[in-house]
């Protein structure tokens, strides 16, 4: 049993805690209040600054003068026409950048036509319509359809996996041959380099890529700068062993914006022999845009092709020829976009290396 004078010490301990904690209560209540006090001063005084600064707001507009007015709208149009040169400056800078290519390119076509060696198609031969030059008219509307698919570039690369490269996202099926109709090889890579260069690199790539095929040719086109034409001949072995050859039209143009360049270019396929008038087209895209990454800097190049079977010119060959010929195109695509990517990385790494 407890001592009276402990139990007196011990009611003595809780009775100076409680007012302890009563006067600390009272304190934080007090502060609580001080700080509401000054919260609500500051937004009254928030308040006034506001409605003093647009009262001097609308005093200043009331008093200024017909020219302060008229020099700043001067200035807003400024403004805009500076950032319309800026994008023409960066256009021009591009093409400048290209001009040795085209200059070399018209002196390639002089000399091979002073020298009666510019090349020609025999329709008789590879059982076609393709002219030795294409016609303006049809040139033009080629030049109208790219403009129309340039349209389409953020809808062809909405989603786009960028772990996907040279993947086939897409097949269809067509009617009783149950051959591939449609393919979409995607690809998605970043260069360490910037975007002019980057670009124009590109831009010369596909002017030369094909130059090395049979009765390779340059077709006449109005915007030099940002466009060409070129047919040619190509030769494949099928998996029986047997050659065919098939002609090619290509059409690609270059659209120079602000944030990013676009190519877009289309590909008509026309076969001869077992495979004579066998057609079908290819469309891609080529888009090239700063990267926004700041661990992976450079150039973002995105790809995309879109590829069919378009018909024929005569009765139709055996479904087994027809899924063999769409194959062989299926596995060029692919050859071609990796070893453009490579040839492009190549030559930026050698120029930058010198």
């Amino acid at each position: 049993m407890k001592s009276p004078s402990v139990v007196e010490e011990a009611e003595k301990r809780r009775k100076r805690g409680i007012v302890k904690c009563r006067a600390y209560r009272f304190r934080l209540k007090a502060e609580f209040d001080e700080l509401r006090n000054q919260d609500t001063k500051l937004n009254q005084e928030l308040s006034r600054l506001r409605k003093i600064r647009k009262e001097e707001k609308i005093n200043r507009d009331a008093t200024q003068t017909s020219a302060y007015l008229l020099w700043r709208d001067l200035a807003v149009r400024l403004g805009v026409e500076r950032k319309h040169s800026e994008a023409q400056r960066k256009q021009l800078r591009f093409l400048v950048d290209n001009q040795d290519m085209y200059i070399g390119i018209l002196r390639e076509i002089l000399s091979k036509k002073s020298c009666g060696l510019i090349p020609s198609i025999d329709c008789n031969e590879y059982g076609c319509n393709v002219n030795k030059y294409l016609p303006s008219a049809l040139l033009d509307r080629y030049m109208q359809e790219l403009e129309a698919r340039f349209l389409q570039t953020d809808d062809v690369f909405n989603g786009l996996d960028p772990s996907s490269l040279y993947n086939v996202q897409h097949v269809v099926k067509q009617g009783s041959y149950g051959v591939v109709k449609h393919f979409y090889p995607k690809s998605k890579v970043v260069l360490p380099f910037s975007l002019s260069e980057t670009a124009s690199t590109m831009w010369k790539l596909g002017h030369r890529y094909f130059s090395d095929k049979e009765r390779f040719l340059f077709h006449g086109v109005n915007d030099t700068a940002n466009s060409f034409a070129t047919s040619f001949v190509d030769t494949n072995v099928l998996e029986t062993g047997e050659e065919f050859k098939r002609v090619q039209r290509l059409i690609a143009r270059q659209f120079v914006q602000d944030d990013q360049i676009v190519i877009v270019w289309k590909v008509i396929f026309i076969g001869d022999g077992l495979l004579r008038g066998v057609r079908a087209d290819e469309t891609g895209w080529c888009r090239l845009k700063p990267s926004g990454d700041k661990w992976e800097p450079g150039t973002v190049i995105e790809m995309c092709a879109h590829r069919g079977l378009t018909g024929f010119d005569s009765s139709a060959p055996v479904e087994s020829t027809i899924t063999e010929f769409l194959d062989v195109l299926k596995e060029n695509s692919r050859g071609i976009l990796a070893d453009l990517v490579d040839s492009l990385e190549s030559i930026l790494l050698e120029e930058h290396a010198n």
